[in-house]
């Protein structure tokens, strides 16, 4: 009796916080965490030690583990149908073949589960019996990686947020104050409920697409009774529903440049802002694109420069999304460094334009290199909207970019030497 009473309580309650979910939701909303991690899928995906593509063929282990050439520990389990360890391995014991790695021992069998373990610079990578995901650690959260390119972002609180290829968000699941755990679709419909449900005893499960079962803790379901729907109903059909919001940070009036080598670190004396100029060869036909980044910060578009005979046309373009508003766009091209002063900078102007024509012989003096200069003027937000589209963020000190960096300054000293 004094269960049912509790668990009468406890059924009270949700509803009261069901009626109260008015409020609540502003005070205690899922808040988009990307933002806060820096979050860049691209660049997760280049430095972590991905596993993937596990597959054992006649008594090899044989996977991928990316970038191979920078792992510094590896190592594998193989466990029977008991649980039992059956054979350890470590990094010595794998061979490296092209992009793939490989395990031989006669003690590898097809019905055998594995776990195994990647480390590197970025951090470490698991691969625990399923080879469709792995994860890495990133400070302020944990971010999971899954081999179709998803990413699952586990917050400084507990909370796991989906986002798919595409940076939108497809799921999201929180634990609520009772222990129960949901898990909503980025609609924010409920998709499964698991948790321990007074009046029933064992592990309560509720999925949207085949309903409700019992677990045992071992694997085995078994379907509720229709009194025991009854009782755990409530808890499926009318959850403490929370919904994800998203922090906007609004950028009015930001500039735009095409990604180059930043002014202010070329000649500090030329100006204090993050304004940029981008090195372009001009000696081969054909269309080159450059990231358009605002605030030195995010990236919202892309620059081209399209070469055709002698003449050369700039053009620009932002991404389709509704929060960026374009107010100001001008382009300038230089044949020297030295052209571009603090006056100019303080207040630019120029007689070129966008998608008009240049003359490389007339204008440009025929060089094989220019130098572009964009200051465009866009105000956005990040994210870009409520349902979690996200900009990718520019990061100066990724290895991807210092690299791109020393090429254009290759360029830069290789047009200075031919003046």
């Amino acid at each position: 009796m004094k269960r049912f009473y509790r668990g009468l309580i406890l059924i009270s309650a949700v509803w009261i916080l069901l009626l109260c979910g008015a409020s609540a939701l502003g005070e205690d909303a899922l808040m988009g965490s990307l933002k806060q991690l820096g979050y860049d899928r691209d660049s997760l995906f280049k430095t972590s030690p991905l596993i993937s593509g596990v597959r054992v063929t006649d008594g090899q282990l044989r996977f991928t583990a990316g970038p191979a050439d920078d792992l510094t520990a590896l190592e594998a389990e193989l466990v029977d149908g008991e649980g039992a360890t059956v054979a350890t391995f470590s990094m010595d014991d794998f061979e490296f073949s092209g992009d793939e790695i490989i395990l031989k021992d006669d003690r590898i069998k097809k019905d055998l589960s594995f776990d195994i373990t990647a480390r590197n610079s970025a951090g470490s990578s698991e691969c625990p019996g399923d080879p469709k995901s792995a994860s890495a650690s990133v400070e302020g959260g944990k971010v999971q990686l899954y081999a179709n390119g998803s990413v699952a972002v586990t917050d400084p609180e507990d909370r796991s947020l989906v986002y798919g290829k595409n940076g939108m968000l497809s799921e999201y699941s929180f634990e609520d104050e009772f222990g129960l755990s949901y898990t909503f679709s980025g609609e924010g419909n409920l998709k499964s409920m698991t948790g321990s449900v007074p009046g029933i005893s064992g592990t309560v499960l509720w999925r949207a697409d085949s309903g409700w079962f019992l677990e045992d803790g071992k694997g085995e379901r078994t379907r509720l009774t229709d009194e025991q729907i009854e009782i755990a109903l409530p808890y499926a059909k009318y959850p403490p529903r929370k919904t994800v919001a998203y922090l906007k940070q609004f950028y009015p009036r930001n500039t735009a440049c095409a990604l180059g080598l930043p002014l202010r670190e070329l000649d500090p004396a030329l100006t204090d802002r993050w304004y940029n100029v981008v090195p372009v060869r001009l000696d081969t036909p054909g269309t080159q694109t450059i990231p358009l980044v605002a605030s030195n910060m995010y990236f919202v578009g892309t620059v081209t420069v399209t070469v055709r005979g002698d003449w050369v046309i700039t053009d620009y373009s932002y991404k389709k999304y509704g929060d960026l508003q374009e107010h100001d766009a001008m382009m300038a091209w230089f044949t020297s460094l030295d052209q571009i002063t603090p006056d100019f900078l303080q207040s630019p102007e120029s007689g070129y334009s966008f998608r008009r024509r240049v003359s490389r012989q007339k204008d440009l003096n025929g060089q094989s290199v220019a130098l572009l200069f964009v200051l465009n003027r866009v105000s956005y937000s990040q994210p870009y909207n409520d349902r979690g589209a996200l900009l990718t963020r520019y990061w100066p000190d990724h290895p991807r970019y210092i690299a791109y960096r020393e090429q254009l300054s290759a360029m830069l000293d290789g047009s200075k030497a031919a003046q």
